[in-house]
């Protein structure tokens, strides 16, 4: 077996042998399929195409606040440095716009592509077995969908869009290219405005608000430096002594309350034997206006002693008037008592009107106290809160500073007028490379066909050699003699060249 195989075994020279002696089955189908693939592409349809070249984004002085603001950025289109599939995602979206029906039925307009009668008679044969669609919308159709699958868009640089379009005619080439790039063009420039024109309206509407921010934060500013103000014309000295003398006068006020529980005391002890029922007094309309006027007036005094002592002329005339008010409470209890107890001993009357007139100004007193109090803690607050107002001053010293360079960096950046007209003086849709005439269509490639016809022939008459070869029988080397036959091989004849010539016959 393993001699069988051998017999059958080819190496590189008898496969060239065979090649070189079938030579022609190699060469005929070279030459043939050659010349029909040349004279073949001469009958094909050229296809010509025409490309325009626009820039869109093309770098503008302006500062990165106003581009920001505007909506603008150098790398307009997003590329860049992005990656390939960014760059693919980014000529798909412009594929997807420059081919879409808008753009392509004003296409269509500009260049009157409607205006053609084979079209029309093709629209309405179709019509005719779809009535539900007129003459125009089919016509349309056919048109947006032929020029879809002749528009390339491509990216060619750093936001540069390639537009190219087919046509069998370079002239109606360059025409399609040359339009569609106006179209691309002018649609990207008024998007450009319409959204400058809307960023400086926002932008508008922002810098009221700072405005409003601003104004809102110097007042809460001089709100803070009032106060400021007041806690330190008060002065750490004048603050001690006010302290002083509100604490000198709470104490003095609990002495003459305790003094006042004394002599109510002793008086309730003297009038042991006293109907309960005549310890209370009705007092009238003017006893107590001039018993909740003293208490107001106490606490006019407790206020005013954050500020002055007593010996300030504003204080001895509170004093005074503290004093004239008691006496008229007492009066009005001496009235009251006259009147009501008229029945009472002179004796009895003086103890009750003591005993009214003490408790009267025992709960004064307490209220007094209160406010006194009261004034003495906010004195005290006063004087730990200046730190704390100082440190207050400052944060919002800031925040105004921070507020009033926000504002300003947005007028600097506005501009008026003079932003819009710079933005808009510098085109940032420009033609880079205008649409031109094609000269060599781009299909057929007779090159590319006639040397893929070249290589079919190559493959065809290799084929054919194999193919032929394949089914020779022939006994073709002596191994193969000695295998099938089992018979020994005593000698061979060479070929000799020109034998023929010397014996005609053989």
């Amino acid at each position: 077996m393993k001699e069988s195989q051998k017999a059958y075994h080819l190496n590189p020279r008898e496969i060239l042998t065979i090649f070189w002696k079938r030579k022609w089955l190699l060469i005929l189908p070279v030459i043939i399929v050659t010349v029909a693939a040349y004279f073949g592409s001469r009958y094909l349809t050229p296809v010509y195409r025409s490309s325009v070249t626009i820039s869109i984004g093309n770098p503008i002085m302006l500062s990165s606040e106003l581009q920001r603001m505007t909506g603008y950025s150098e790398d307009f289109m997003g590329v860049g440095q992005r990656a390939y599939n960014e760059t693919r995602r980014i000529e798909e979206a412009l594929q997807n716009e420059i081919t879409s029906t808008p753009f392509l039925t004003q296409l269509i307009s500009n260049l009157g592509l409607d205006n053609n009668p084979q079209l029309e008679a093709y629209a309405r044969e179709y019509q005719a077995a779809n009535p539900d669609l007129t003459v125009e919308e089919i016509m349309l159709t056919s048109l947006v969908n032929n020029l879809k699958n002749r528009i390339k868009i491509e990216l060619v640089g750093n936001n540069q869009v390639s537009i190219s379009v087919s046509a069998s005619d370079p002239g109606n080439a360059k025409a399609l290219a040359e339009t569609l790039g106006t179209i691309f063009m002018n649609e990207k420039k008024q998007q450009v405005i319409r959204s400058i024109y809307s960023s400086l309206d926002f932008s508008y509407e922002q810098l009221e608000k700072y405005e409003e921010d601003l104004q809102k934060k110097i007042d809460q500013k001089t709100e803070i430096e009032e106060a400021y103000m007041r806690l330190q014309m008060d002065g750490p000295q004048q603050s001690d002594q006010n302290r002083r003398t509100l604490d000198s006068e709470i104490k003095q006020t609990d002495m003459r309350i305790e003094e006042l529980k004394n002599t109510e005391k002793e008086i309730l002890v003297d009038l042991a034997s006293f109907p309960k029922d005549k310890l209370s007094l009705d007092e009238t309309q003017t006893l107590v206006q001039n018993t909740e006027e003293l208490k107001n007036l106490y606490n006019t005094m407790a206020d005013m002693l954050q500020v002055e002592s007593w010996s300030a002329p504003p204080m001895v005339r509170l004093n005074d008037k503290a004093i004239e008010l008691e006496n008229k409470i007492e009066n009005e209890i001496s009235d009251i008592i006259d009147r009501d107890f008229a029945d009472l001993s002179a004796d009895e009357r003086s103890q009750l009107e003591e005993l009214f007139f003490t408790r009267i100004i025992m709960d004064a007193l307490y209220s007094k106290k209160n406010y006194l109090s009261l004034s003495l803690s906010e004195l005290e607050n006063k004087t730990t809160l200046l730190p704390e107002y100082q440190a207050r001053l400052e944060q919002i010293t800031r925040e105004v500073n921070a507020a009033r360079e926000l504002r300003d960096q947005f007028k600097r950046q506005l501009e008026g007028f003079q932003i819009s007209q710079a933005v808009l003086g510098q085109a940032r849709v420009d033609l880079i490379e205008p649409a031109r005439t094609p000269l060599t269509p781009i299909w057929p490639d007779k090159r590319k066909i006639i040397l893929m016809g070249f290589m079919l022939g190559l493959v065809l008459g290799g084929g054919a050699i194999l193919l032929v070869e394949l089914f020779d029988n022939t006994i073709k080397k002596v191994e193969t003699v000695e295998s099938e036959f089992g018979l020994n091989v005593l000698g061979t004849v060479p070929k000799i060249e020109g034998l023929k010539k010397i014996f005609p016959n053989l």
